[in-house]
């Protein structure tokens, strides 16, 4: 499972999901941390 975390969660759920074997990102971490909703799921919709 891929995950895109918001930035309204912390950082750590993105390291705890991927320790337990997921894909995930934190939106800081691709410099979306100020981008509104619409960006966010566009962003994850062209990611899969």
């Amino acid at each position: 499972m891929r995950c895109l975390v918001d930035n309204a969660l912390s950082p750590v759920l993105a390291s705890l999901l991927e320790q337990a074997g997921h894909d995930a990102l934190h939106v800081r971490a691709i410099g979306m941390q100020r981008s509104d909703d619409v960006m966010i799921l566009g962003r994850g919709t062209v990611e899969g």
